[in-house]
């Protein structure tokens, strides 16, 4: 029997994040043609690490994954791609006052599947938006392989936490237009499981996490200050971690 999907994913994240941790300027000799070539073409790809193009490769060959291969490479190959985050949410075990779903049951692989093919398409989709609007609008961090400042100069820790939600207004501050099909990413409508906003980037050396559209960032998302991140901290979690069962 294949491993789960969301053990080959888990396992995809672990190698992300030694490949992270260990990241060299020359590519591995090792690494299989089709995939160097794929992450080349991946702006500010920092990845040259054999293991994980073996864990990718895995995660590939899972029954129906091969179709979005392309999609999935070019998203989880990407530097921003929250991987870490989505490890946490959109493949970790929920656990609430009255239920419990556990995300290893055979008939969860299907639709986690799904959902990160989804999520994927979406990244990308935002990473080609923000090239088009770069030079017309103040967005976050230049998307050029440069890491996030401290998190010590700031009150917000950049854990990502409260961009575990379902969804927001699409409501930009005065003076923004968003895109169109931004409203859908947004308010929670276009993946069928919208536990993390696909405009949440991760810090390309660190687990720090961003909003990619910080500074036109939903006006809603632009209320949300320093006692609304310490209740959210207190707030029980809905997700459970692979760490933590």
């Amino acid at each position: 029997m294949p491993s789960s999907f969301r053990r080959l994913f888990l396992d995809f994240a672990a190698a992300r994040r030694h490949a992270r941790a260990t990241a060299e300027n020359n590519a591995d000799p090792h690494t299989p043609r089709h995939l160097t070539e794929t992450a080349s073409n991946v702006e500010g790809s920092i990845f040259s690490f054999k293991p994980l193009y073996e864990a990718l490769e895995r995660l590939l060959q899972w029954p129906g994954a091969s179709a979005p291969a392309l999609t999935l490479t070019k998203a989880l190959l990407d530097p921003y791609c929250p991987v870490e985050m989505m490890e946490k949410t959109l493949f970790a075990h929920v656990t609430g006052m009255r239920f419990y779903i556990d995300k290893d049951r055979p008939e969860m692989q299907p639709l986690l599947l799904r959902d990160l093919v989804q999520f994927a398409e979406a990244f990308l989709q935002i990473r080609q938006d923000l090239r088009e609007l770069k030079d017309s609008t103040p967005l976050s961090l230049p998307l050029d392989g440069r890491s996030c400042p401290d998190p010590s100069r700031q009150w917000c820790r950049m854990c990502g936490t409260c961009c575990e939600i379902g969804g927001v207004p699409a409501v930009p501050p005065q003076g923004v237009t968003y895109p169109a099909h931004w409203r859908a990413l947004l308010e929670g409508t276009r993946l069928d499981n919208h536990q993390l906003c696909p405009f949440l980037f991760q810090s390309p050396r660190s687990s720090h996490h961003f909003c990619s559209i910080h500074r036109i960032k939903p006006v809603p998302c632009q209320a949300f200050d320093i006692e609304d991140c310490r209740a959210r901290r207190r707030d029980s979690r809905l997700h459970l971690g692979s760490s933590e069962l």
